[in-house]
């Protein structure tokens, strides 16, 4: 080989890595440190595929578990001694934490124990819910208010598995096949939501609301065990000599800077936010505004479930085409029109509309989950995935519990369908957000390189 070949073939090899230095690069936010050792350049390998139905089990797990304890607490808190109106702060008490989700997000895009923290939280709650079974029959007065602390507990647990978690499959899965994990996922949910209601109310009628929880205790205790059996090992996504640069508000600068980003969470929390308004009125509505049945809402409820079960099967081969966001985008106006059926049940055929907002509803919904999350992955830099998400779910939290109290005073100054048919305008709002979403370049986003 010549002087002249050696040249030439090192200033390829040069320009190779520049390249792809650039392409690690591409998307950072200003001010950030640019130069980047080796070892945080290098693409990490995949989980090994023998791991992945390690996660998703355990994500079905978790998820049951988690209807055993929004059914099963309440219960518990009043037999421990609190009234209905005090049992009712359970749930108050557990979404909480989530409102501080933002501050998670940091020290987790720092560290390389994400699946140790995910698997410590489950583990955690395992605890704590045995803990609660085991003390509450030896206390004499003041139940309930341990109750409602360990809820609090359980509740913060639950926020730092969810940030770890959304943090950690960027940085381990990649390509389609981290696509391929959220559809899974989607499905995991699909199935928690139809089978673990019934179950649990099974479980409290048969045995009582304390045999619930341990089955609770339980459920997140294998969860954590299989987690810990998921052998993938991470470098931090901020490397230190970058560390300085990722601030607390990083992960909202990189959410407001992103317009696809930035539109598909907003349209997320406008449809949430009317959807909560309906949603907290909707058996008062169904019931005493339209007169149907507690047998007939209870089936009617039922077709949520399916549809939302069949969709899922769908889901990943959705999420495959290139195109996408289209899917996600028709996905949004779809929940809109279902949630548009619940006013207009109003004015006829009620059952019909009713099982339409069902079917549409919760089919769709489960689509645009998957699908804000893969954009949202796919247009996040590894070193902000768990500090964006902790900002998404901070925003979920807060808008909840305002569409609630909204419904609440509209119901409360004029009538609950007008409180329902507020809630279903409020989300039209978010048509422009959707036809900017529909009108991206997506799926042109940052390369994730850990």
């Amino acid at each position: 080989m010549t002087h002249a070949e050696v040249v030439l073939r090192n200033n390829v090899a040069h320009c190779h890595r520049y390249h792809r230095f650039q392409q690690n690069d591409l998307g950072r936010l200003p001010g950030e440190i640019m130069i980047m050792p080796r070892t945080a350049r290098r693409p990490g390998r995949s989980l090994p595929q023998r791991t992945v139905p390690l996660l998703i089990t355990s994500r079905l797990i978790g998820q049951t578990g988690d209807r055993f304890t929004l059914l099963a607490l309440p219960i518990f808190t009043v037999a421990a001694g609190a009234t209905p109106a005090e049992a009712g702060l359970v749930f108050t008490v557990y979404a909480a934490p989530g409102i501080g989700a933002f501050l998670i997000g940091r020290p987790l895009d720092r560290t390389h124990r994400l699946r140790g923290i995910c698997a410590s939280a489950e583990l955690l709650r395992a605890v704590l819910l045995l803990g609660l079974v085991l003390i509450i029959p030896r206390i004499t007065s003041g139940g309930w208010l341990l109750v409602l602390v360990v809820t609090f507990a359980c509740g913060c647990c639950s926020a730092v598995f969810d940030v770890g978690l959304q943090g950690y499959l960027p940085r381990a899965v990649s390509g389609l096949e981290l696509r391929n994990v959220n559809s899974w996922f989607a499905r995991a949910q699909a199935a928690a939501d139809v089978a673990g209601p019934p179950a649990a109310g099974a479980v409290v009628a048969v045995a009582g609301s304390g045999t619930a929880l341990l089955v609770d205790a339980a459920s997140f205790l294998l969860s954590g065990l299989l987690l810990c059996g998921v052998k993938k090992q991470l470098a931090p996504a901020v490397p230190e000599q970058c560390k300085p640069t990722i601030g607390w508000s990083s992960g909202m600068t990189r959410l407001l800077s992103d317009t696809v980003l930035r539109n598909v969470v907003l349209t997320m929390l406008v449809l949430n936010f009317g959807g909560a308004m309906i949603g907290s009125l909707w058996v008062v509505y169904a019931t005493e505004s339209i007169g149907v049945g507690p047998t007939a809402l209870g089936a009617i409820t039922s077709f949520g479930g399916i549809s939302a079960l069949v969709s899922s099967v769908f889901i990943g081969k959705l999420t495959k085409d290139r195109n996408m966001v289209r899917w996600v985008t028709g996905g949004f106006v779809t929940s809109l029109l279902g949630l548009l059926c619940i006013p207009v049940a109003y004015l006829t055929a009620p059952v019909v509309f009713l099982i339409g907002f069902q079917v549409l509803f919760s089919a769709s919904g489960l689509l645009v989950a998957v699908g804000a999350a893969v954009i949202r992955q796919e247009r996040t830099p590894n070193d902000l995935q768990a500090n964006v998400y902790g900002v998404v779910r901070t925003g979920q939290d807060i808008v909840l519990p305002l569409a609630g109290g909204a419904a609440t005073v509209v119901a409360s100054a004029a009538s609950v369908p007008l409180a329902v048919l507020v809630g279903a305008l409020t989300a039209t709002i978010a048509l422009p957000c959707v036809y900017t979403v529909y009108r991206s370049p997506f799926p042109a986003a940052p390369p994730r390189a850990v």
